[in-house]
């Protein structure tokens, strides 16, 4: 085969892989998010581990979500690790599971089917579902009274929960 055969298919595949990843654009990444990060406190004290959900107030946006630091720190996601949320109007529901200890002795793995067999119990209570930490009215964005305008730059929420 001659060079100027052989190079043919690869400039060919070249300009063709090229024009493939050039065509991508932010657009098609979704919409533009800015950040938003705040402290969770109940009480005036830092709440770790809460679970933050921006909900959008038409339903018809993307949602932004984040856990809390032990400091109570928390920096909101849409889409990537941190990139913030989408502008507009949210609606904020917060929650904090309680998580039960788990006994690293009685963790099996890799078990045979006999040893499977052994081990079901069909009498065996389901575990409970885990527990709201944090007052009840904050675990609905309808309930909660927290919302918070993103505006197109970063800014700051810090949601302070109060009661039982």
């Amino acid at each position: 085969m001659t060079n100027s055969k052989l190079f043919r298919p690869t400039l060919l595949v070249a300009v063709l892989s090229f024009s493939i990843l050039g065509c991508s654009s932010s657009e098609s990444d979704g919409p533009k998010t800015y950040p938003v990060t705040g402290v969770v406190t109940l009480a005036g004290k830092s709440v770790d581990g809460a679970t933050i959900v921006f909900v959008p107030y038409d339903g018809k946006g993307k949602p932004a979500s984040a856990v809390s630091d032990a400091e109570g720190k928390y920096k909101l996601t849409t889409t990537s690790s941190g990139d913030g949320a989408v502008p507009g109007n949210y609606k904020i529901k917060v929650v904090k599971y309680d998580k039960p200890a788990v006994d690293a002795s009685k963790m099996v793995r890799n078990m045979t089917y006999e040893e499977e067999q052994k081990a079901y119990n069909p009498d065996a209570k389901p575990a409970p579902p885990p527990k709201n930490l944090l007052p009840k009215k904050f675990e609905s964005e309808q309930s909660s009274g927290l919302s918070h305008s993103v505006p197109e730059k970063a800014s700051t929420y810090d949601i302070k929960l109060e009661g039982k």
